[in-house]
Formats: structure tokens, C-alpha cells, sequence
């Protein structure tokens, strides 16, 4: 566990067996409230460095007292027993997190815009809206589970400004990033009935070499590599992956077909 400093206050060593380890880190009153970040790797995945870390940003909130709970509550731990009602009034306050797929947004590539509604208590809340462009046209609708979650898709503009308005009323009106002009999109399909992964990858970027690296319980199972000159490319990947662990568990890379 990493602090907001970077520091390094809490390591814990578990073993792997077969390439699986289960444990627990607590959260207990020791930490004080501030964001940090939880950080997981085995031996093997050092090799590659720390880019391929599991990361997770934590928001660690202390409710002793009469501390002002954050409007951020994105991942937020409780930390406490003790929670006063002033917090429980607020706790109608319903925090919206809009996450492109592939992690950025950009122009005139359609993609998948997931989001995730959270009260402040880090329970999901169902939310239905609408998005709106700069002249208030509707581009599009969009309702959430049960849980807060869900996605819609939209092939944003340059310079556009679309303004997310909730039928909630006591959300408020929410702006999505601006696209950016260049990058890349990662997209992911997988169909239950099919034996293979899609991955599509869009690249706005020239003269720029793309890495793939897929991993299953620990290991590698597949490297792929191609060129940003060639804009869209898809991948597939065979779901099967015990024919590419040998018998001591040791592992090969098999090469993605394009």
C-alpha cells in the first residue's frame, strides 16, 4: 500500500501456487484519511516493470467526529464504526464516474463510454439521463443497472461539448471530457459461443509500434505487435489456454493471429 506521497506503508509477501495466491491486507484505523494507491505484482511480472503493476486508487475516509465527507468519493473505505448523522444526510449524494473504453476518449472513433453511479456510502444507485450536445440536441439515452453501471456508445466530435443531464434532478449536470484529436482505442469482445477474444485496436498516432501483452493467472499467453500505420487492426485470441501451459507450469507465448 502506497501513499499519497509515494511512500510505501504497508508490503506483505504471500506465496503462489500454480500461479494463484490468495490473502488480505486490513484497513484499519492506523491509516489516516488521504488517497492511496493498492499495488500487486509477482517476481516474473518485474522483468516487464512497473507499467504492468495491478494498481488500484484508493480514497481512504475517517468518519470520527465531524469531518466533512468529500464530494470525490470515488473508492472510498470506511474506515470507522462511528458514523455520524450528519454523514447519513449527506449520503444522498451521488458521486458519477464516466470511463472510456481502451481509457481515452477520442474523436470520430466509436466507442463504449462505461459509467458507474455510487452514493456516498460506495453503494450503486440506478441512474437514468440523457447526453446533450453545445446547441441541446439530444444525441442519445442511457439507463444504468440496478447497481449504478452500465455504458452507451458514442462517436464523439472535435471541440464538441456534451453535457450529460440526469432525470434524477438532484444530480447535477455533468460535462464529459473533450475527445482528444489523436491516440489509441483498445476494444475488447467477448461472445460467450465464440473459442476466441476480438481485440480491436484504432491508432491515430503515426510511425508508433503497439505491444499487446495478454496474461492469464500469472502468465503470459499471448504477445502481439503491430504498427500504427495500419489505423484499425483486430486481434483474436484463442480462449483455450491450458495448451499453452506445459506439465512443470512453466508457460510459451503464442503469437496472436490478426
Amino acid at each position: 500500500m502506497i501513499d499519497y506521497k509515494g511512500d510505501v506503508i504497508k508490503s506483505i509477501a504471500l506465496p503462489t501456487e500454480s500461479g494463484i495466491t490468495w490473502g488480505s491486507l486490513p484497513i484499519d484505523s492506523k491509516y489516516q484519511s488521504g488517497n492511496y494507491t493498492f499495488r500487486a505484482y509477482t517476481n516474473w511480472m518485474q522483468n516487464f516493470g512497473e507499467r504492468y503493476f495491478f494498481k488500484k486508487e484508493l480514497k481512504i475516509v475517517s468518519l470520527d467526529g465531524e469531518q466533512q465527507a468529500p464530494k470525490e468519493n470515488r473508492n472510498s473505505l470506511v474506515v470507522t464504526k462511528k458514523i455520524p448523522q450528519s454523514f447519513i444526510k449527506r449520503g444522498q449524494d451521488v458521486d458519477v464516474q464516466f470511463l472510456p473504453e481502451g481509457g481515452t476518449w477520442v474523436a470520430d472513433i466509436d466507442q463504449k463510454m462505461a459509467f458507474k453511479a455510487i452514493k456516498a456510502n460506495g453503494k450503486g444507485i440506478a441512474i437514468a439521463g440523457e447526453v446533450i450536445d453545445s446547441k441541446k440536441n439530444v444525441i442519445l439515452q442511457f439507463a444504468s443497472n440496478q447497481k449504478g453501471m452500465g455504458y452507451f456508445k458514442l462517436n464523439p466530435k472535435l471541440d464538441e461539448e456534451y453535457t450529460v443531464v440526469y432525470k434524477n434532478t438532484a444530480i447535477k449536470p455533468q460535462t464529459l471530457p473533450k475527445a482528444l484529436p489523436n491516440g489509441i482505442t483498445l476494444q475488447v469482445s467477448n461472445d460467450f459461443l465464440s473459442d476466441s477474444l476480438r481485440i480491436t485496436i484504432t491508432a491515430t498516432l503515426p510511425n508508433r509500434m503497439l505491444y499487446v501483452l495478454g496474461q492469464s493467472r500469472g502468465a503470459l499467453c499471448f504477445v502481439s505487435l503491430s504498427h500504427t500505420n495500419t489505423p484499425v487492426r483486430t486481434i483474436k485470441v484463442n480462449k483455450d489456454l491450458s495448451k499453452w501451459y506445459w506439465p512443470d507450469h512453466s508457460f510459451r507465448c503464442q503469437q496472436a493471429t490478426h
